[in-house]
């Protein structure tokens, strides 16, 4: 169209060339700009308000399935309920009610999670599944259930799972065609995340720990700090007594708002990481916004901390 838009223009009614001028070609090429660009597309809605508040809906994630030292693990699965009941029962204390906090599973063995993400018909939900397969069913999840309904919600990832939840947001911030146009997630809490891999997973030949290994092309496609259009304030999580996350450091290596990290003297190792809510005073490192690190012995347990960055929709 555009080539023969022109060609009629320029040769006039009769086939006999004109000159054009200036004006004349102005709005030749507006009208073939208008002709060819796709219809835009509807801006999203206005996000809810951020806000301090435990009437939040929260998303626990679990990481990924294994029986560290033990050879071969069980067929792929968690107990959701297992997994995420200590943080639970906790946060229920500390204000926020039992109905909005809602474990979450990918693996077709999972048992007791409230919201089971499920790949098409025919694709096993197992290990070979990769990361960012099961953000996309994350992402629409997230947008079919709470976004489209005018809802945000918070996350509190464990392990892979974190890496799950980065990547569904990385993508929807890319503007994948494949994503919901939009997402509203407050804010993201990470326990043991790999944010930068792992040496462990160079010993293992599922798709997913694949994904895990330092400098892989999963890794490499990740957003630092991904936002949901409503913003969302990230906290990272991590442990020196972790022998699953090395180096331990990979755990905090994002640049997002918030980090904090448990002395290995504490001995909070990498599985019971989200499950420590202890109250008594924890020794802990911890930095906001890229400032230097802070050490204090008088820092909160990892659920606490979690639960208190959940709550604080900005700060710590």
């Amino acid at each position: 169209m555009r080539n023969t838009l022109l060609a009629e223009v320029a040769r006039g009614r009769h086939g006999r060339k004109q000159r054009l001028g200036i004006a004349t070609l102005v709005g030749v090429f507006t009208l073939i700009a208008l002709t060819l660009a796709p219809p835009a597309s509807a801006a999203p809605p206005t996000p809810p308000a951020r806000d301090n508040s435990t009437n939040e809906i929260v998303y626990m994630i679990h990481g990924y399935f294994d029986t560290p030292y033990f050879g071969e693990p069980m067929p792929d699965g968690w107990d959701c309920e297992k997994e995420w009941g200590s943080a639970k029962a906790a946060m229920v204390q500390w204000g926020w009610k039992p109905e909005n906090l809602k474990t979450v599973g990918y693996y077709d063995s999972n048992e007791f999670c409230d919201e089971n993400l499920k790949s098409a018909a025919g694709v096993p939900n197992d290990r070979n599944r990769p990361i960012e397969a099961i953000g996309l069913d994350l992402a629409w999840n997230i947008y079919n259930a709470h976004t489209s309904k005018g809802r945000s919600i918070d996350v509190m990832a464990h392990s892979m799972g974190g890496l799950v939840i980065r990547s569904a947001l990385t993508e929807v911030n890319k503007k994948n065609p494949a994503y919901p146009p939009y997402l509203w997630v407050e804010d993201v809490v990470t326990f043991g995340t790999p944010h930068a891999g792992t040496l462990t997973a160079r010993g293992c030949g599922y798709e997913q720990c694949h994904d895990m290994r330092e400098n892989s092309v999963f890794l490499q496609n990740q957003i630092d700090n991904p936002q949901s259009d409503q913003g969302t304030d990230w906290t990272v999580i991590g442990t020196g007594f972790d022998i699953v996350v090395l180096p331990q450091a990979s755990a905090t290596d994002v640049e997002v708002a918030h980090k904090v990290w448990f002395f290995r003297s504490e001995r909070i190792n990498h599985l019971s990481l989200h499950k420590v809510a202890d109250n008594r005073a924890f020794t802990i490192s911890y930095s906001n916004f890229g400032n230097p690190w802070v050490d204090t012995g008088n820092g909160a347990s990892p659920v606490r901390t979690g639960s208190n960055a959940l709550y604080w929709h900005a700060d710590w």
